[in-house]
């Protein structure tokens, strides 16, 4: 397990996804093997978001919304070794999904997902159904998995939410054996969506694709902003054929 030092922030302006990263080797992957990386360690958050904001070029600013827990939370490769997506041939994805005023009537959520600044393949969409950080966690993943094309090459998904990686790699197993009931006898929420990201996973397993979810980054900057413009947005949910 990649822990963070305490009180280490580092900083990435530029590299492969500029943001602040809580564990050097998630530094590393963001800047090994660029020309003109730039990067440095800071003891505070602020000083690190600083340090993005200024030598990012003025393309964007870091997200305040970052969170700072950075334990990791895996299925498939185990070790930061074997987790080097940029050197080891994988693909990376990154998924986001927050609610505003989560839990309120007025609660409005956003979708994102992020392959990379400018990459076509970014998504901002409005969170279909309940507006929860939850489920729009979970469609975040779904929307991940489902644009990214089949390959050889192994897929790693980075999200910052613990519950969406506890799904599908501590609780699923239980939930189908209790009848979709959790552990105070009441029916788990967004089995709808569950059930449907757990089919995509398994399909990519059935073909061979290794698919590892990792907990454990600082947002890259630019992926904050599509979760949040796609707060204003509307998609017509059509869930797709499982088969």
């Amino acid at each position: 397990m990649v822990k963070s030092t305490p009180n280490a922030f580092y900083a990435v302006a530029r590299g492969r996804n500029p943001g602040v990263y809580r564990t050097w080797d998630d530094c590393e992957e963001q800047v090994a093997d660029v020309k003109g990386a730039r990067y440095k360690k800071f003891s505070s958050e602020a000083e690190a978001v600083v340090y993005v904001e200024k030598y990012n070029g003025g393309n964007s600013k870091p997200s305040s919304s970052a969170h700072p827990q950075a334990s990791t939370g895996t299925s498939g490769a185990s070790s930061s070794k074997q987790q080097k997506p940029y050197r080891e041939g994988w693909l990376t994805v990154y998924c986001d999904g927050a609610s505003k005023n989560n839990g309120k009537p007025n609660a409005v959520a956003g979708v994102g997902v992020w392959w990379g600044k400018d990459d076509d393949r970014n998504i901002a969409e409005r969170c279909p159904g309940a507006q929860t950080n939850n489920r729009a966690e979970l469609i975040a993943l779904i929307r991940a998995l489902e644009t990214t094309p089949f390959r050889q090459m192994p897929l790693l998904v980075r999200t910052d939410s613990k519950y969406t990686i506890k799904c599908f790699t501590e609780w699923i197993r239980s939930w189908r054996a209790q009848g979709w009931m959790n552990s105070k006898g009441q029916p788990v929420k967004n089995r709808d969506v569950i059930s449907y990201a757990d089919a995509l996973l398994e399909k990519r397993k059935s073909v061979g694709q290794k698919v590892s979810r990792r907990y454990g980054f600082y947002r890259p900057i630019f992926l904050a902003e599509l979760r949040s413009k796609g707060r204003t947005r509307l998609r017509a949910w059509t869930q797709r054929a499982r088969g």
